[in-house]
């Protein structure tokens, strides 16, 4: 099996992909004024693309403490590469999937330069739990507002609001997984 497959194995397990993407996709295309099964699918389909690609950065983002606290993860051993490979895949399918909005491409480049900011300059600056329950889950209701602009007409305020509920929604989730999984947050 390969590194990259034990991976995709490894930390996208279906129990949680599977209705993050889910849940997400249905709070973006829920709000816009005209649903049909087509623009679900595509943003079902945007969302998984979205998710995926800023898990595997976060992942590459936190490979040296993951050696001590994770040491069990794939990504943990070895070089990095394949997996910037993956996650420049998965945002050039995202880029793809937006073209047709240019405005929605312009959001995904702030999204990516949010986070890119938010790795190196907010992240030394605050505590773990801070990060983990704060910052890392604004990239949800991001995504939400993402989804939204491609999918078009929608207005802002139920933008805003299926966006922040999600936020709510990530913050909520990560505590409870923590606190399920006995998983200590430290600094």
């Amino acid at each position: 099996m390969s590194r990259l497959t034990a991976y995709v194995g490894q930390r996208f397990p279906a129990a949680v992909f599977v209705p993050a993407v889910g849940l997400l996709a249905v709070a973006a295309w829920a709000v816009v004024e005209t649903r049909s099964l087509p623009g679900l699918l595509r943003s079902t389909g945007l969302m998984a693309l979205l998710i995926a690609e800023f898990r595997v950065w976060d992942d590459i983002e936190d490979r040296e403490v993951d050696r001590q606290r994770h040491p069990e993860r794939v990504m943990t051993v070895g070089t990095a590469a394949p997996f910037w490979g993956l996650a420049g895949a998965l945002c050039a399918a995202a880029a793809i999937a937006l073209a047709a909005t240019p405005l929605a491409v312009a959001g995904l480049a702030t999204i990516h330069g949010g986070m890119l900011w938010a790795y190196r300059r907010t992240r030394p600056r605050i505590t773990d739990r801070a990060w983990r329950y704060v910052v890392l889950p604004l990239k949800y209701p991001a995504f939400v507002l993402l989804v939204t602009l491609a999918l078009g007409g929608t207005s802002p305020a139920s933008a805003a609001l299926a966006a922040s509920l999600s936020y709510l929604g990530a913050c909520v989730y990560e505590i409870r997984s923590d606190r399920l999984t006995h998983v200590e947050v430290v600094r």
